[in-house]
């Protein structure tokens, strides 16, 4: 005798695992009951962290205003945010670890 299948709500986190994008995301997230958090997507996989504190902004904030005119005078600028990828090795490889204790 075959169990019938668990009926159970959709949940955005279980059932679009692998498939996140851009319009998904702007259309279940924030979800509801969850904390304020930090949301990225990668390879389809959803990522939450926790959102930054008040201290931690307001210094993310002030950095560029002390850095920027430096940077200007050097011909530089100064962001405030840039995207970055992991996984990616430099040529040469990655840096040899850190003796412990040292």
């Amino acid at each position: 005798m075959a169990v019938p299948a668990l009926e159970r709500p959709f949940d955005p986190l279980v059932d679009l695992d692998g498939l996140w994008t851009l319009d998904l995301a702007r259309r279940y997230l924030p979800i509801d009951g969850m904390p304020p958090a930090r949301y990225e997507a990668e390879d389809g996989r959803l990522i939450m962290s926790p959102r930054e504190g008040s201290a931690n902004s307001w210094a993310a904030a002030m950095l560029p205003h002390q850095l920027m005119p430096a940077a200007r005078a050097a011909g530089h600028a100064a962001y405030t945010a840039l995207n970055v990828r992991t996984g990616i090795i430099a040529p040469g490889g990655p840096p040899a670890p850190l003796p412990l204790g040292g």
